[in-house]
C-alpha cells in the first residue's frame, strides 16, 4: 500500500507543557504514558549528580518517541527537520558542541523519500563546562529549549523546555540513577568517532564515485551531514549489504566541497556496530 509522503506543513502545534514542556529532570524513567501532541517527551539528565568547579558534565537531551513516529537527524534528509536545542545556563557556564548519536535510514514507500531519523528514544549529549569559581554548596539550574518535527503519514511539531537542578560540588561515584546512565551508555555507543588505522576502513577516488571498504564489514551504510557534497543516489547507493558500499556524488556547488557524515559497519558475529565520522576533502581537479 502507497504511505502519502509526509508533508512538512505543521499540521498541529505541540506545546507540550503540561507532559513535556515544563518537565524537570532527575531520577530514573520508564517508558511515558502520555507523549503528548508532539508525540515525544523530553526530559533533561546528567552523567553526574553534581557540578565541579573548574570540572565539567555532560547533559542528556533524552527524547522518548512514540511508537510509529520518528524524529529528524542534523543531515541530510529528504522530509521534515531536524531536533533543535538552546541551551540556557547559568552565567559563566559554558556549553560545548552538542554530540548526536548515529540515526537510521528511513526509505517511504515507493522508494523515492529517504529520510535519517530516530525511533523509540535518543539522548543527544551536550558537554558543559563549570566556570572555576562556582561556589559550593548552591544549586543551579541548567535547561534547555527543544523544538521538533514529529512525522508519520503527517508532521507535526513539538516544543518543550527541559530543566535539571543541581549542587555546586563533586558527585558521588555510581550515584546517577540506573537508567540515565544507560541513556548515556547508549547514546556514547552511537557517538561516531574518527576511523582509526586498526578499524580497517579505506577511501578510494574515481570521480564522481567514492569508493568506502571497511575489512570483515558485512554492511555498510553512509549518513551525509547538511555540509556534504550531494549524493546523485543515495536511497540505491547509501546501503550495502557487504564491506564495500560505492557512492557517486554531484559536481560540488558553493561551500559542499567535502563529503562529511557518519559511516555504519556491522561486522556480525555478535559485536555491535561501529560508527565513524567521514570528513575528506574532494579530488584536487574539482
Amino acid at each position: 500500500m502507497q504511505i502519502p509522503r509526509p508533508s512538512l506543513v505543521v499540521l498541529a502545534g505541540a506545546l507540550a507543557a503540561a507532559a513535556a514542556g515544563c518537565a524537570r529532570g532527575g531520577g530514573s524513567a520508564g517508558a511515558p504514558s502520555d507523549y503528548g501532541p508532539g508525540h515525544a517527551a523530553a526530559r533533561l539528565i546528567a552523567d553526574a549528580t553534581s557540578l565541579p568547579p573548574g570540572g565539567s558534565v555532560d547533559l542528556g537531551v533524552a527524547l522518548d518517541i512514540e511508537e510509529g513516529w520518528h524524529l529528524y537527524w542534523d543531515g541530510q534528509n529528504d522530509s521534515g527537520l531536524p531536533l533543535s536545542v538552546k541551551p540556557l545556563l547559568p552565567e559563566g557556564y559554558v556549553a560545548g558542541e552538542l554530540q548526536w548519536p548515529a540515526p537510521s535510514r528511513r526509505v517511504v514507500s515507493p522508494g523515492d523519500i529517504l529520510d535519517h531519523v530516530y525511533e523509540g528514544r535518543v539522548t543527544l549529549i551536550l558537554p558543559v563546562r563549570v566556570p572555576v569559581d562556582a561556589r559550593p554548596g548552591t544549586t543551579e539550574e541548567v535547561a534547555c529549549r527543544l523544538s521538533w518535527i514529529a512525522c508519520r503519514e503527517v508532521c507535526v511539531s513539538g516544543e518543550a523546555a527541559v530543566r535539571l537542578s543541581l549542587p555546586v560540588g563533586v558527585s558521588e561515584p555510581g550515584a546517577v540513577p540506573r537508567d540515565d546512565a544507560g541513556r548515556f551508555r547508549e547514546a556514547r555507543a552511537r557517538i561516531p568517532r574518527p576511523p582509526s588505522e586498526g578499524d580497517g576502513i579505506r577511501f578510494l577516488w574515481e570521480w564522481p564515485r567514492l569508493t568506502v571498504m571497511a575489512d570483515g564489514a558485512r554492511s555498510l551504510a553512509f549518513f551525509p551531514r547538511e555540509d556534504c557534497a550531494r549524493p546523485v543516489a543515495l536511497i540505491e547507493e547509501g546501503s550495502a549489504s557487504s564491506g564495500r558500499l560505492q557512492l557517486r556524488f554531484r559536481d560540488p556547488d558553493g561551500e559542499d566541497r567535502r563529503i562529511a557524515g557518519v559511516l555504519e559497519v556491522v561486522r556480525g558475529s555478535g559485536r555491535a556496530p561501529g560508527f565513524y565520522i567521514v570528513d575528506l576533502p574532494l579530488p584536487d581537479h574539482l
